[in-house]
C-alpha cells in the first residue's frame, strides 16, 4: 500500500487490534476491506483470511486481553 494511505490504515488496524468485543472487530475488518478492498485485494485478503486467528483471544477472559494483544505469538 502506498505511503498516503499508512496513517488511514495504521488507525484501522489499531481499531481491529483494541476492538472490545467481537462485534466490532468484525464490522472493523468489514470496513477495512470495503475501504482498502477495491484498490488493495492482497492487503485485505491478509486480513480477512486470518480472521479468526485474530478472534482467537476473545475466547478467553478479557483480562489477559492486552498481554495477549501485545504479545508475539
Amino acid at each position: 500500500m502506498p505511503k498516503s494511505v499508512h496513517s488511514r490504515v495504521k488507525a484501522v488496524i489499531k481499531v481491529i487490534s483494541c476492538a472490545e468485543s467481537k462485534k466490532v472487530i468484525i464490522k472493523a475488518i468489514e470496513a477495512f476491506a470495503k475501504e482498502f478492498g477495491v484498490k488493495w485485494p492482497k492487503a485485505i485478503e491478509k486480513i480477512t483470511s486470518d480472521k479468526e486467528a485474530l478472534l482467537t483471544f476473545y475466547h478467553y477472559p478479557a483480562e489477559p486481553w492486552r498481554h495477549l494483544r501485545t504479545t508475539t505469538p
